[in-house]
């Protein structure tokens, strides 16, 4: 016979475990600690060895663990350590027990009491390890929760999602969840499969174990928020939720989209959705140059500015005032009235460079040339930059016939790669960064002809880039 002192069959020691099963609390000292933080049934704070034994291999085992904790109450009262006595903690105990005017105390007693407390050690750690024999590790019963990475939609009826650890969870099964609109996120990790009706409705299944990727088809149009579901018996383990919307985006025109005079101006795509009452748009700001910061997205909708539809067909465009300089990200969102109420797609994002080009500058430094062979050795490229950047990455090339390469070197099957540098994620300014270029690259280059820095396309519009001792000798 098995006991879970978390069923209820402990009498008054049923309190100490609370109603989720996901906080145990010390029948000792009464710190509280998640079960999925455990790493002992041993009470950090008050030592007591065995406050967080959940199941009893029997009605011996429970009772021996009823009566330690009340025997280590009493001794907690009487100012006696938790610790196991031997003669000499016996003696500093006794020690204790006068210095509190504990009546009768005496060595002699400390002694005797040592006796006892020894043997009821003993057999409770029997029917604790009784328990640990026959009961299953309740970890192995713990469904392991996976992690959404993304969900993009790709049609009006399908989205894509794409699943991390999903390997990791055993023989469990995985469901697809569209958690209620305005629910907040999962605070605990584990529920019980009838919380499952309150939070939202299975909207699909993981059909294999290992897949990482798959095709959700999704009944209609509306905004989802998806969320993962592990389930192993009767408990869950609720992933992290991404929301998405199947409405049609409303896309930036990214070409004529610019700041004039101060102010942003942002164009639309022409041929835009049917259904359309509005625009929701934000606009931020950021300092430093990292990756792009898109803060906006269809659960943000609401509390973004909005501009009717009929005022952008009017104008043409939407106008953001005094827009600072800086790297702008610019997300707009389209405004739907659809079954008697308002719907909004996914964002349409842009990052847009609004501050002074910062400038790199580099030079060769041509080493060695062999005098018989005319090999170049110990070529160096030296790269400067005016400012603290996040430096793009960078390729160094020449042309086999071009005297001076102008195509980008991706794309041009005429070029030669001479060095690719790295993105430097922090490059202080007033450094300088040396890069030694391999000799055997320069077998196919045409002396006279230039070499030329690239940057990605994408971060062209924030350096300006000019170089120095650039023909190939």
């Amino acid at each position: 016979m098995c006991h879970n002192w978390g069923s209820g069959q402990l009498g008054s020691f049923e309190r100490y475990i609370m109603a989720d099963g996901t906080k145990m609390v010390c029948p000792i000292c009464a710190s509280s600690v998640y079960d999925s933080e455990l790493s002992g049934v041993s009470c950090d704070k008050c030592g007591f060895p065995y406050a967080f034994i959940r199941f009893f291999a029997g009605d011996q085992g429970k009772t021996l663990w009823e009566n330690k904790v009340e025997k280590c109450r009493e001794d907690r009262a009487a100012g006696i350590s938790l610790q196991g006595l031997d003669e000499k903690g016996a003696t500093e105990n006794a020690e204790v027990c006068e210095d509190v005017g504990v009546p009768g105390s005496s060595q002699k007693m400390a002694f005797e009491e040592a006796g006892q407390t020894a043997e009821a050690d003993e057999e409770t750690e029997q029917a604790a390890e009784a328990a640990v024999e026959s009961v299953p590790n309740d970890y192995e019963d713990r469904p392991i929760p996976v992690k959404l990475i993304s969900a993009n939609v790709t049609s009006e009826r399908m989205i894509e999602i794409t699943l991390d650890n999903i390997c990791n969870i055993g023989n469990a099964a995985v469901d697809l969840y569209d958690m209620n609109v305005g629910m907040p996120l999962p605070e605990k990790e584990i529920y019980d499969v009838a919380e499952l009706a309150t939070m939202g409705a299975k909207i699909g299944s993981v059909p294999n174990i290992c897949a990482k990727t798959l095709e959700l088809i999704v009944p209609g149009k509306k905004e989802y928020r998806i969320c993962a579901v592990t389930l192993k018996g009767e408990r869950v383990a609720v992933s992290n939720c991404l929301s998405c919307s199947n409405y049609e985006k409303v896309r930036i025109h990214a070409e004529r989209t610019e700041v004039v005079d101060g102010d942003l101006y942002i164009y639309l795509q022409d041929n835009l959705p049917p259904g359309l009452i509005g625009i929701r748009y934000a606009v931020d700001a950021k300092n430093d140059d990292g990756e792009p910061d898109f803060r906006h997205g269809v659960e943000d909708a609401h509390n973004m500015a909005r501009l009717p539809i009929e005022t952008y067909r009017s104008d043409g465009t939407i106008i953001y005032r005094n827009a600072p300089k800086k790297i702008l990200y610019v997300s707009v969102i389209g405004e739907y009235m659809a079954e008697g109420g308002v719907h909004y797609s996914n964002p349409s994002n842009l990052r847009l460079f609004n501050k002074p080009k910062m400038e790199i500058s580099y030079e060769m430094a041509w080493g060695i040339l062999g005098r018989i062979s005319g090999r170049k050795k110990k070529v160096k490229l030296i790269i400067k930059c005016n400012v603290d950047a996040r430096l793009p990455e960078m390729l160094l090339c020449c042309h086999r016939t071009a005297k001076i390469p102008t195509k980008d070197p991706r794309s041009d099957p005429d070029s030669i790669i001479l060095c690719k540098v790295p993105e430097d994620l922090k490059y202080m300014a007033g450094f300088r960064k040396e890069i030694e270029i391999p000799d055997d690259v320069w077998e196919e280059a045409v002396r006279g002809n230039e070499v030329r820095l690239f940057l990605s396309s994408e971060r062209n519009v924030e350096f300006k880039v000019r170089g120095a001792m650039l023909t190939i000798p």
